[in-house]
């Protein structure tokens, strides 16, 4: 599948590079953990905050910026 494809990243470079790649992987262990969901069922899925800090954690690149999608676990885990 295409998810976390580094193709969308191609546009950034160096620190912004890596928190696509970490974003896009996060989002891709987002999807493979809510995968045969259906409508809201999959929002609810994605949206999980404890699923979402999961999957930042297991995707973790030690770099700033942190995506949109982990900046609230790298908040709580960065202090």
């Amino acid at each position: 599948s295409s998810c976390g494809s580094a193709s969308a990243c191609s546009n950034f470079y160096g620190a912004e590079g890596l928190a696509c790649l970490w974003g896009e992987a996060a989002k891709c262990c987002l999807e493979q953990d809510c995968a045969g969901c259906s409508g809201e069922q999959c929002s609810l899925c994605r949206g999980d905050a404890s699923r979402i800090d999961k999957c930042c954690k297991k995707t973790y690149y030690p770099n700033r910026p942190a995506p949109p999608v982990c900046q609230s676990w790298f908040r709580r885990t960065n202090r």
